[in-house]
């Protein structure tokens, strides 16, 4: 039965916008890489992202595929942008909590755990950068997936994340299936969990 959000996974149209792109055309490093428009990945630690085939502080779940399902901590300012990424997550099995500035995201990791944050850069009280500098300080061996998912789209953007400790970095809109792959593969397991 078709939902009201199955339409973010098919290609758009001249009409409707353009149609999502995996990456860089293999580009490894934001500093050798083209500038990133809406839906594009810039991949950061030399590493491409996998290639995808064809309410405020509440945690919700619907773990319908236990082996992909992950814990998904959602920052973003932007309350429209919240709900409706946080379904889109929740329709692919994933438990997600949200958040709306860096200070509360802080708070929530410790709380809830999660296995990936994805975090706005332009964010009250405290920028994505500094979270995710402070998450890495904090947390140096968990296997904990930060991703980027912002408006910012310049090549410095994307170095600026990487120095800051993201994985990826993605220019929103996020192109699903892509951020769907980033998701699935995770990230290497640590030392410790």
């Amino acid at each position: 039965m078709p939902t009201r959000h199955q339409s973010a996974d098919l290609p758009r149209t001249p009409a409707t916008g353009p149609a999502p792109r995996a990456g860089l055309g293999g580009a490894t490093s934001p500093a050798h890489a083209p500038d990133a428009g809406p839906g594009q990945v810039i991949p950061l630690n030399g590493v491409d992202p996998p290639a995808h085939k064809g309410e405020r502080g509440r945690t919700r779940s619907r773990l319908r595929r236990r082996n992909a399902a992950r814990r998904v901590l959602l920052v973003d300012d932007n309350q429209d942008h919240v709900l409706s990424l946080s379904a889109l997550l929740e329709a692919m099995g994933h438990a997600v909590r949200t958040e709306y500035d860096g200070g509360a995201a802080l708070d929530a990791v410790a709380e809830f755990r999660p296995q990936v944050v994805i975090l706005d850069i332009g964010l009250p009280v405290m920028d994505g950068y500094e979270v995710a500098r402070r998450l890495r300080a904090a947390y140096p061996d968990r296997a904990l997936l930060l991703i980027a998912l912002t408006g910012y789209g310049q090549a410095r953007d994307g170095l600026q994340a990487k120095e800051a400790g993201f994985d990826s970095f993605m220019v929103k809109p996020p192109d699903m299936p892509t951020l769907r792959a980033i998701l699935t593969a995770g990230k290497p397991a640590s030392n410790s969990g």
